[in-house]
C-alpha cells in the first residue's frame, strides 16, 4: 500500500511487522527514514511506460520501510 505523509513524501507500507522486514532487508535498512521524494523523479523518467510504473515503484519501494 502507497501511503503519502503529510510532508508529500510516499512511503510503502512493510505490512504489520515493520521491524522484522527490515531485519530481511538488511544493510538497506539505513534508508529506512529516508524521504523518498527521489523516486518521483525517477517515475519521470518512466513516464512513458506507465505499465510499468507500478513494478518499479515496487521494486525500489520495497527496500524502504515506514
Amino acid at each position: 500500500m502507497l501511503q503519502f505523509s503529510q510532508n508529500g513524501y510516499v512511503w510503502l507500507s512493510a505490512g504489520r511487522d515493520p521491524a522484522r522486514r527490515a531485519h530481511r532487508v538488511g544493510q538497506v535498512t539505513r534508508w529506512n527514514t529516508c524521504p523518498l521524494g527521489w523516486i518521483f523523479v525517477f517515475m519521470l523518467v518512466l513516464s512513458d511506460f506507465g505499465k510499468y510504473q507500478v513494478a518499479y515503484l515496487y521494486l525500489f519501494g520495497i527496500i524502504f520501510v515506514e
